[in-house]
Order: C-alpha cells, then structure tokens, then sequence
C-alpha cells in the first residue's frame, strides 16, 4: 500500500498551484471579444487604431506590459474575418482590462479533484458505487466549443464488496488509480470515460482480485471546477 501513496501525495501537491499573471504565461479567452484587439508597433512601442476580434477559446501569450496594456502573441486561433490570426512574430495590443476581465489562465497542465459517481464491473457484470475522491492531472486539449483532458489520476476509495442494490453494502478501504478522457463541452457540463484499479487487503480472495472498472459520464462532473474560473465567467456573461 505505501508505495501508492507517493504519487498520492503529488497528485494532490499539483493540484494546489496558482499561477500569476506575468510575462509568458497563457492566457484563453472565455467569450467571443469583438475588436478587443488592436495592432502592436514594437519601436517606439505603441498601439495602432486597426481594430481585431477573436473567438472563444483564443489563446494568447503575454509578451510585456506597458501602460495599461499587455502586447501579446497569438498561440491558438481560429481563421476569419478581421480576427487576430497565428503569425509567428505577430503581436497585438489588449487592454489589461480586457484581459482581466474576458481571459482565464491557461496551461497544458490540467489538474484539480475527481470524484466517481459509480463502477461498472465486466465479470460478472455489476454496478457498484463509486466511493473514489481524490487528485488528478492531466495533459489538457482546447477546441472551439470544447476543452478536453487526458487524464490519469489517484486516491482513496471505499469499495463496496457486493453491489448497488444491495440492502447492506459491505465495503472496504483502500487505493484507486487510473486514467481516462474528460470533455468540457459546456461550462458545468461534462461528458467522460474514466478507469482504474482498486488495490486493498484482500484483494486476492475478492471474485475480482485486480479487474479494472470504468465508469462514464454524461453532465455528471468528474472534475471540479475552478471558484475563479467561474466568477470571471460569469462577471463576463453578465456585462455583455
């Protein structure tokens, strides 16, 4: 059992980063801004009139601060009319404002808390209850109308030894580890298939020693959402 717990303990440590605002950090637009951008000059360093717009799920990169403005590079975009467009070397200009206001923090690094809602086991077919929380992290994938991520993740589990529709359910304490893909198709809304094992004292004399579960999801959340993540959200949506 212990050498479970190292990587236990790493989960949860990753889980509890915040990220500053400073140069090179990523930031991903939450809502469609429309000509929020404007052209960047780099000598003397200034901001033209030429307007830009960008769609949800943009991603920027902040370059340097000057006044009350950030320049910024383009990282992830989507083609259009008038919008900002992924040009290595292309800056543009946005109010730190703007930025604050319409912008998330953004990395490849997803990670937070997993909780299971139920385990499907194959033989013999059965429902049991979830009774997993604890920390994940993943590799994290941005879309226009979606953010998804391969995850792998571990915790502690009380593992129920006879199934859901039993009138006592007898269960046992233990370690759960696993991997899966999540989806955020909308704020709140989650779709997902997720694994794992469950490891405890006795395992051997249980009917299924070390057969994996999974479980999947349709609005049911996984992972939880960020406290910040959502305020900013919903700060946005009610100022448009």
């Amino acid at each position: 059992m212990k050498k479970f717990i190292i990587p236990l303990i790493i989960s949860c440590f990753l889980s509890s980063f915040l990220f500053s605002q400073s140069q090179g950090d990523l930031k991903m637009a939450i809502i469609n801004l429309e000509g929020n951008f404007t052209e960047h000059f780099t000598s003397p360093e200034s901001c033209g009139t030429e307007t830009f717009s960008a769609q949800i799920n943009t991603v920027i990169e902040l370059v340097n601060k000057f006044g009350d403005r950030w320049s910024v590079k383009v990282y992830r975009a989507y083609e259009g009319d008038n919008q900002i467009e992924k040009k290595i070397g292309k800056t543009y200009c946005i109010s730190e404002d703007d930025l604050n206001r319409f912008f998330i923090d953004f990395t490849k690094l997803d990670y937070g808390i997993l909780t299971v809602p139920f385990k499907v086991r194959f033989d013999p077919f059965k429902i049991f209850p979830g009774g997993t929380i604890g920390g994940f992290v993943g590799r994290k994938f941005v879309r226009q109308r979606s953010t998804s991520t391969l995850l792998g993740f571990a915790g502690l589990s009380s593992i129920p030894l006879n199934n859901i529709n039993s009138d006592v359910i007898d269960t046992q304490l233990g370690i759960t580890g696993g991997a899966g893909y999540v989806w955020y198709v909308l704020e709140g809304f989650q779709v997902g298939f997720i694994a794992g094992i469950d490891l405890f004292d006795g395992v051997n004399s249980w009917p299924y020693k070390y057969q994996p579960w999974a479980s999947f999801n349709i609005g049911y959340a996984f992972t939880s959402q960020s406290r910040e993540k959502n305020q900013k959200l919903n700060s946005a949506l009610l100022s448009q």
